[in-house]
Parts: structure tokens; C-alpha cells; sequence
């Protein structure tokens, strides 16, 4: 206690230093800065933004595409703007700060700060810079984009000319009594908004098509694409671009969420993209199927996509798309509920291996069992060199490696393996598998090796007849000659019960080949998948052959063996041998004009071709190849009728005169028909035929339809256009001396008239003149009731 209180006194109070008061004021500023500071290192370490809220972020816009003119479909995205505002766009011309059209639209900002407005680009805005300007209605944000207005190259439809026949009554339009309309002023508050109707609405991609490789001048062809993915080969992408020297710009908005993405695209030649007008990839240089990527980290917002590309010569191909980091570590699958990968997939998921066999089952829940479809994509790491892809499939599967097709069994088959090579550079590749399944049991697995291993004939073993499951070992052989006797090839597999396959690529020249295989048991021979050679029995040993005409370059050979029990024998080798051509003689031309030496001589058994998108031969383009089939072929004296269907063009010539053209572009839906008289004897044919792209589809056959017309006839062949067949009205004999006219004779009897089974007597020139050359054909009608003749001879 101190003495002050145990004395009951007041301390003493002294007046406080003037100097103390700022020290407190100091040390309180001091411990405010450190608390401050405290809780802004937590925010960073917690991730808070420590400026959100603090420093206001600029509303933005983007618009897709950048250019445009009349009927151009636009589409304005808006980001950072106040959740809950109105925004109302308008065109401005940016020189005056004038108006060219008002309240263009009104829209409501979303939770997240973003809007997204589609219109058509008005009429009657010159050509020039305009910006699109979004205006809040509180007037507190504004931005605008600028927008280059170019010269419309819209033509306008032509309307048809009607021909009206007036009539001896004119009958008068009713009296149109006018209803009152009763207007209903608008609030000057309220904005105006105009609704334009797009005159083409472009669906997913808008596609602008330019015949030069800078995307200058006005586009050539504006179409909506629903993906940029694309192998033109050596064809045009539409009729109106050329298919050299051309280019092209996609635009669209996409919808992403928030995530890392990486961006794919494969060229041939030149590409770049832009993502929110960014340049994430600069290739502007010709290239052969490369694949450049890019990643990009995007919020949950709608995002701009620019793609621009060009061809300069040769094949032309581009392939653009993305994925998001993370979702597909192996392989991204894509189920669809039919057999063409069409519209929105029913699945998607990750695949860890391309693996299946559903046989009769569906692939997952919501999925058929039957048409249903797959696509499998990845990128991959490389190393350089050659390298062999396999699959194993039932139905169809093609695979394509950086936007190429490698691998095409597009068609309904049994369970089959298929193999195609390619040479790869180091580094990553995109694989794109896609597969369907029709009907029956569903397989696929795929497959790939590095094929330096193996440089002459790589060969499989298996310790079954039935190459089933994984071979017990591969290893390279030389030649395929081996006389093992009733010993083993190898001790890894038994001296009986065996298979093996060997597999290579080999060059060949233009030309035709016989196969020879000396076997004991049994072998089957591929070449580029075509079964050339099929012994797959048990036997002694023996010789069988198989003949097959090669385009000039390199092919794929595949032969499968199996030994049973007793002698082991195996022995391939082919040779070339003079053709011949018992049926069709077909050559085929890898260009569209008959140019050169033909890549193939082949023998065709019958014209009845469906080749769809693929090639017709290994060796030949899928587009833009023609081909002539040549026979002489034996008739009896009648009239024959020659059908076509074609996509494309097809001619058919008879005895060197043409009876029958249509060589233009078609869907191959149409049956050309032509009626022609033949004298009997040897007659020569030839069928030409024209693909230009997409299906392809040549099918060619006669039919005899009647005896020849007994009149006299003329020196001269004329085919006839077959009309629609009305039986004649009487069957009288005509007069003697036939008259020329192209309506059928004048019935001399009076007897009344039947339908009969021969055909009406065909006219001739006024004077006829003796001759065994087949008379002249008219337009005279053919009876209905005619019967067919026994078909093609």
C-alpha cells in the first residue's frame, strides 16, 4: 500500500507530456497497419481476390464473327456486367456518334455477369466500321465492339414469271371492308426493341468460303457447318470454291465451363485460331496433316471461336477441337443411339482401352444393342517411326490419325481384322476411332505397333489352329518358304495344331499378278484386305492360285496359315502374267478427265459398284477418279434396253455410238433407261463413269425387252428414250409400205382392237431401202405387256 493511501490522501495528478499522446496515436496506426495486413495474407493464402469489390471491373463485349453484311447471323457476348441489369444494344456509327439502329435488343444479365444476343444483320447499313454498343439501362455501364460492315454478296432469288389465260368472265374481287384499328401509344420509358427474322440462320459454324488463300474479297459460299472436320482430299469444298488455292473462316460462340482446355487442330495447309479474339495458334504455312495444340484456362461464360485455314495445292483437310483437362485421361468415347454418329451422344465417358466385345448386347444402359455408334478420340506421344495400326471389328470402323482417314471398313461385315500402316513423326499425335455396330454380335479392339521390328515379313505365332487370343511370340522372317516336315518352327509351340500370320507391306508395279501359295494345311491370302486366296482346310500339300490387278505403289499382304497334323509345308510368292479380261475389262483413273495411263486394269465380273466414300482399290482417291469398263458381247437380233444409275456422271457408247449421257453431278437416284435394236452377233460396249465427291455408286445392266420390228429397216442405229409403256390398240398388220411419221401406223383391219405382246411396228424413211442393218428406232410407245427378255447375256 502505498503512503498516499495508507494516509486516506488523493494521489497527486500531474499534468500529462504533450509528446505521449502521439506515441499512442503512432502505436494504434502501427497495430491497425498489422492487423490489416494479417487479414490480407490470409485472403491471399485463402485465395480471395484482394481487389474484388475494390477496383470495378470493365464490362465487355465480343461479337461473332467480326465481319459481315446483309443476312449475316451475329452474335454479341457481353462479360462483367452487374448481375440483374438490363442491357439494351445498339449500332453506332463511331465517326458522328450517331445512331444507325436503336434498341437493337434488350436482355437481362445473368448471376454470372455474362449475356449472349443473336440477330441478323439488318439491310441498308453501308459498307464500313460500325460499333455494336450495350448500354445498362441505369447507364452505368457501356462498351462497345467494332463490327466491319462489308458489301453484301446475297443474290436475290429470282421469283418465277406466271402466264395467266385470261378467261371470257372476269369475276370480281369481293369489296374489302376496312377494319378499324385502334393504336396503342408506347410509354416513351419503355426502349423499343426491333425483331429481325435472319434470312438464312447458320447453324453451329458459320463456314465463309474465299477462291483465294488470304480470306480477301467477299466470300464465294456462306454455309452453316456442324464441325470443323473435314478431308476434301484433292476435291473442292462446294461448287462454287475452287479446289486449289482457297480459304476459309468459321466463327461461333461456345458455352464452356469453368476448367483448363486444350485446344486441337490438324491442317493441310495453313491454320490459326483465336479464342475471345486471343491467337493461341499462328501455322499460316503449308503443311501436310500436322497437329498443333493449344491450352487456354476459360470461365464459365459463352467464349468467341475463330478458325481460319487455307489450302494452297494438293490434298486439303482440317480438324478442329478441344477438351477439357482432366474429364478424359485415356480415351474420350462418345456413344450415339444410331449407326452415323449423328446428332447429341446419348454417353459420354472415358475408355481406358478400345477393348469391347458386346457381342448381342448394348454398350451401356440407354443404349441399343443394334445401330448403334462410337466415337473414340485421344492424343498420344509418339515416337518417329513406322507403325501399325490393327482392328478387329464387327461392324465398321475407321480410324484417322491427326484428322487423316488411315483405316476405312465403313461397311456391315462379319468379324474380321483389318490393318493399315503409317509413318509418324516424334511427338503427339490425335487418334480418332470411330465404329458402328448394324446388327448381330458388336466387337471392336484397336490396336497399334511399332512395325522397325519386323522389316521384312513379321510373323505371329499361336499354339492353336485358330490364331485365337495373344501369339505366344512375333518375330521377323525373311521369306515365306518353309518345309518344316512334322517338326516345329519353334519350341515355344507345338509340332501340330499351329497358326501363324504374317504380315508386311511390298511395291508393286501397275499391273496384274498371280499369287501362288504351295500349302499343307490349309492358308488364306489378303491383299490391302481383299481376300485373294482362300484354302483354309485341311489337305496335303498342293498349289493354289489367285490373280489380282495392282495400282503402281505400296500394298498390304496378310497370309494366315494353319497345320493340323502330319507335314509342314508353307510356301508364297507371286509373278506378273499377261491379264485377261472375260467379263468387263475395268481401268481406273486416279483423276476425273481419263488423263494418262490408268493406276488399274482389272477384271470386273458385272458393273454393280457401291463403293460410298470409300476408294474403289488401294492405290486409287475416294474422289475425283473415272472409270471405262470395255467387253464385246453376243446378242440375239432384238430390241435391248440399257439401265444405269450413277453418282456421278456415266455414258454408255454401242458400237462406238452414244446412246445414252448423262455425265453431270448426281445422288445416284435416278434409273436411266434407253431402248435399242440389235441386230444378232458380236456387239461392243463400253460404260464410262465419273466420280466427283462424296458417294460413289456405278451400276450397269441390260435387259432384252422385245423382238426386232419386222418393218424394213434403215441402215442407221438410233436409241430410244423409253416412255411410259401403253399397250397398242389393235393388232392388225400395218400397210406394206411403211410411212414416216412419230406416231404409231394406222391399223388397216377393222377387227376390235387387244392388247398383244409384241411391240408396235417401228416407222422408217419414206423409201426403205433393203439392208440386214437394225432398223431405225422411233418414239413409238413399247406395250406394257411385252415380256422380258432372260436377262443380260
Amino acid at each position: 500500500m502505498s503512503e498516499n493511501m495508507r494516509r486516506g490522501t488523493a494521489p497527486s495528478k500531474k499534468p500529462h507530456d504533450a509528446s505521449s499522446w502521439w506515441l499512442y496515436v503512432l502505436l494504434g496506426v502501427v497495430i491497425l497497419g498489422l492487423l490489416a495486413a494479417s487479414a490480407l495474407l490470409v485472403m491471399a493464402i485463402r485465395g480471395v481476390n484482394i481487389l474484388d469489390g475494390l477496383i470495378p471491373t470493365a464490362a465487355s463485349l465480343t461479337v461473332v464473327p467480326e465481319e459481315g453484311s446483309a443476312g449475316t447471323f451475329v452474335t454479341v457476348i457481353g462479360r462483367d456486367w452487374r448481375a440483374g441489369d438490363l442491357v439494351t444494344l445498339h449500332l453506332l456509327d463511331p465517326k458522328s456518334n450517331t445512331f444507325l439502329m436503336r434498341d437493337l435488343d434488350i436482355l437481362t444479365v445473368k448471376e454470372d455477369g455474362t449475356f449472349v444476343a443473336s440477330f441478323t444483320f439488318p439491310a441498308g447499313i453501308p459498307a464500313g466500321n460500325i460499333a455494336v454498343q450495350a448500354v445498362s439501362t441505369a447507364a452505368e455501364d457501356k462498351a462497345e465492339v467494332r463490327f466491319d460492315v462489308v458489301a453484301s454478296t446475297l443474290t436475290p432469288t429470282p421469283q418465277a414469271t406466271a402466264t395467266f389465260t385470261p378467261t371470257a368472265t372476269l369475276t370480281p374481287s369481293p369489296t374489302l371492308t376496312p377494319t378499324p384499328v385502334t393504336l396503342t401509344p408506347t410509354p416513351t420509358s419503355t426502349p423499343r426493341r426491333v425483331t429481325l427474322t435472319p434470312t438464312a440462320a447458320v447453324s453451329e459454324w458459320r463456314g465463309e468460303y474465299y477462291n483465294n488463300r488470304n480470306l480477301t474479297g467477299a466470300p464465294v459460299l456462306v454455309r452453316g457447318d456442324r464441325a470443323i472436320d473435314f478431308s476434301w482430299g484433292k476435291g473442292a469444298p462446294g461448287n462454287t470454291v475452287a479446289a486449289d488455292s482457297f480459304s476459309v473462316r468459321w466463327t461461333r460462340a461456345v458455352n464452356f465451363t469453368q476448367g483448363t482446355y486444350r485446344f486441337y487442330v490438324s491442317s493441310d495447309d495453313g491454320v490459326r485460331v483465336w479464342v475471345d479474339g486471343s491467337l493461341i495458334i499462328d501455322q499460316w504455312h503449308d503443311a501436310s496433316g500436322a497437329l498443333y495444340t493449344a491450352d487456354r484456362v476459360l470461365s464459365s461464360a459463352p467464349h468467341a471461336l475463330r478458325v481460319e485455314y487455307y489450302e494452297n495445292k494438293g490434298s486439303a483437310s482440317v480438324a478442329f477441337w478441344w477438351e477439357r483437362a482432366g474429364d478424359f485421361p485415356e480415351w474420350r468415347a462418345e456413344y450415339f443411339s444410331n449407326a452415323t454418329l449423328s446428332g447429341n451422344p446419348v454417353l459420354v465417358r472415358n475408355d481406358k482401352t478400345i477393348d469391347f466385345d458386346w457381342a448381342k448386347s448394348a454398350p451401356a444402359s440407354g443404349l441399343p444393342a443394334d445401330n448403334f455408334s462410337v466415337r473414340w478420340t485421344r492424343t498420344l506421344s509418339f515416337d518417329e517411326g513406322s507403325y501399325r495400326f490393327y482392328a478387329i471389328v464387327d461392324d465398321g470402323v475407321r480410324i484417322f490419325v491427326d484428322g487423316r482417314l488411315l483405316l476405312d471398313q465403313w461397311f456391315v461385315g462379319a468379324r474380321r481384322e483389318v490393318s493399315a500402316d503409317i509413318a509418324l513423326s516424334k511427338g503427339n499425335h490425335a487418334v480418332r476411332v470411330e465404329y458402328y455396330e448394324s446388327t448381330g454380335d458388336a466387337l471392336l479392339q484397336v490396336r497399334w505397333e511399332k512395325t522397325a521390328a519386323f522389316p521384312d515379313w513379321k510373323g505371329e505365332y499361336w499354339g492353336n489352329r485358330k490364331l485365337e487370343g495373344q501369339p505366344v511370340f512375333a518375330r521377323n522372317d525373311k521369306t515365306l518358304d518353309f518345309d518344316w516336315g512334322k517338326n516345329s518352327p519353334d519350341s515355344r509351340i507345338p509340332a501340330d495344331n499351329f497358326s501363324v500370320r504374317w504380315t508386311r507391306n511390298a511395291s508393286f508395279d501397275t499391273a496384274t499378278y498371280r499369287f501362288r501359295v504351295v500349302v499343307d494345311d490349309g492358308a488364306r491370302l489378303w491383299v490391302d484386305n481383299q481376300l485373294v486366296i482362300d484354302a483354309w482346310e485341311d489337305g496335303s500339300e498342293r498349289e493354289v492360285t489367285g490373280d489380282l490387278a495392282l495400282s503402281g505403289g505400296t500394298h498390304a499382304l496378310r497370309l494366315d496359315y494353319f497345320e493340323r497334323s502330319g507335314e509342314t509345308r508353307i510356301h508364297l510368292w507371286w509373278e506378273k502374267i499377261t491379264p485377261s479380261f472375260p467379263d468387263w475389262k475395268g481401268e481406273y483413273w486416279s483423276n476425273s478427265k481419263f488423263s494418262g495411263s490408268p493406276a488399274l486394269t482389272r477384271n470386273d465380273k458385272k458393273i454393280d459398284f457401291n463403293w460410298g466414300t470409300s476408294a474403289p482399290a488401294s492405290g486409287l482417291p475416294a474422289n475425283d477418279f473415272t472409270v471405262r469398263w470395255s467387253r464385246t458381247m453376243k446378242f440375239d437380233a432384238g430390241i435391248y434396253r440399257f439401265s444405269a444409275i450413277a453418282d456421278d456422271g456415266i455414258r454408255i457408247k454401242v458400237d462406238g455410238t452414244l446412246i445414252l449421257s448423262e455425265w453431270h453431278s448426281s445422288p445416284g437416284q435416278t434409273t436411266y433407261r434407253v431402248d435399242v435394236p440389235l441386230a444378232a452377233g458380236n456387239h461392243g460396249i463400253v460404260v464410262e463413269y465419273y466420280e466427283d465427291g462424296n458417294n460413289a455408286l456405278a451400276k450397269v445392266w441390260i435387259d432384252r425387252v422385245s423382238d426386232l420390228i419386222t418393218a424394213t429397216p434403215t441402215p442407221t442405229l438410233t436409241p430410244t428414250r423409253t416412255p411410259t409403256l401403253t399397250p397398242p390398240t389393235a393388232t392388225a398388220t400395218p400397210t406394206a409400205t411403211p410411212t414416216a411419221t412419230t406416231q404409231p401406223p394406222t391399223a388397216t383391219s377393222t377387227a376390235t382392237p387387244t392388247a398383244t405382246t409384241q411391240p408396235p411396228t417401228a416407222t422408217s424413211t419414206a423409201t426403205p431401202t433393203a439392208t440386214t442393218s437394225p432398223p431405225t428406232a422411233t418414239d413409238t410407245p413399247t406395250p406394257t405387256a411385252t415380256p422380258t427378255g432372260s436377262g443380260t447375256p
